[in-house]
């Protein structure tokens, strides 16, 4: 008996704010394959802050840090992150 099947691509996305770094951001993605990764940072205004595409392999991280970045302390910043497998995930701080 033969059985077939597809590879599902499934991953896991978390955007977390740094301890003590109000600046600073970790980006995870754990995936079980080779897919693309969007990564967009916004200000409170809707402003495209950052963009860019990485191709991930397995599990992938890297901290954002957005000291540079001109904002009002209360100010927002949100991350729209997509994967190749169609999850968006969006967080606020």
């Amino acid at each position: 008996k033969v059985k077939y099947f597809m590879n599902k691509i499934s991953s896991h996305i978390r955007v977390a704010q740094l301890a003590g770094t109000p600046d600073k951001y970790l980006l995870y993605v754990a995936s079980n394959g080779t897919e693309t990764v969007r990564v967009r940072i916004y200000n409170n205004t809707d402003t495209l802050l950052h963009e860019e595409k990485v191709e991930i392999s397995g599990n992938y991280g890297v901290v954002f840090n957005l000291s540079q970045v001109k904002m009002s302390p209360a100010s927002t910043v949100t991350f729209e992150v997509t994967t190749g497998s169609g999850k968006t995930e969006t967080a606020m701080f």
